[in-house]
């Protein structure tokens, strides 16, 4: 337990940090103005970079460290970094949220956007609107780790008006069991087509019975079954 004296000690209050980032909040203002203490506890809870004197919470490596910690630190952060795009990706990849307080021009950067809507698709509600207007940034969105189908509503009225994308929206907003076998059920599509395509350039013949394909070649006949296994599950 540290004790109200402990507060000025600099190897005390360094070790304290390192577990507990809020420790910070009771240090000595010298302490809050030493870098390598400040350093070690926004390592350790980004947030505290709060508590850090003006001229650390202006420090780039400062920022840098609370963004990786904790996204929404970037709120936080003087202007200038809000507008750095280095700091602002870190902060998005730990929290798409975290766009909202990164600068305008930030908000136009494709692989600044991109980076914070598959984290979190809502996070598209900050992004410009030429963005907006972007398939495969939309796409990301919908299908972004949180999967909240909110997102779609954010994207421009010519996608949401897109049945394809309305779709894949669709199934988002039915959770991810279903959204996983939707994806399982394209990629063994694609996974199908592409061992027929092999078994056509090594010559296997296809042959018809009764009206149904009779597919020669075992990578083509797995794939296939494979995939009306996978289409069975996804249907019922």
């Amino acid at each position: 337990m540290i004790h109200g004296a402990d507060f000025n000690n600099r190897e005390v209050v360094l070790a304290a940090v390192q577990q507990n980032g809020g420790v910070l909040y009771f240090a000595s203002e010298a302490l809050r103005n030493d870098r390598e203490v400040v350093l070690a506890a926004v390592q350790q809870n980004g947030d505290v970079l709060y508590f850090a004197s003006e001229a650390l919470r202006n420090d780039r490596e400062v920022v840098l460290a609370a963004v990786q910690q904790r996204g929404m630190a970037l709120c936080l952060a003087p202007e200038a970094l809000r507008d750095d795009r280095e700091v602002v990706l870190a902060a998005v990849q730990q929290d798409g949220g975290a766009l909202k307080f990164a600068s305008e021009a930030l908000h136009n950067d494709r692989a600044v956007v991109l980076a914070a809507v598959q984290q979190d698709g809502i996070a598209l509600r900050y992004s410009s609107d030429a963005l907006c207007n972007d398939r495969a940034v939309v796409l990301a969105a919908v299908n972004s780790v949180k999967q909240d189908r909110r997102a779609f509503h954010f994207a421009s009225e010519a996608l949401r008006n897109n049945p394809l994308l309305r779709h894949l929206a669709e199934i988002a907003s039915r959770g991810k069991r279903r959204w996983h076998h939707a994806k399982v059920w394209v990629k063994l599509y694609l996974s199908l087509w592409k061992c027929l395509e092999l078994s056509a350039r090594k010559h296997y013949d296809a042959q018809f019975v009764n009206g149904e394909p009779v597919l020669v070649g075992k990578h083509a006949i797995a794939a296939k079954r494979q995939y009306d296994e996978a289409f069975a599950g996804v249907s019922g």
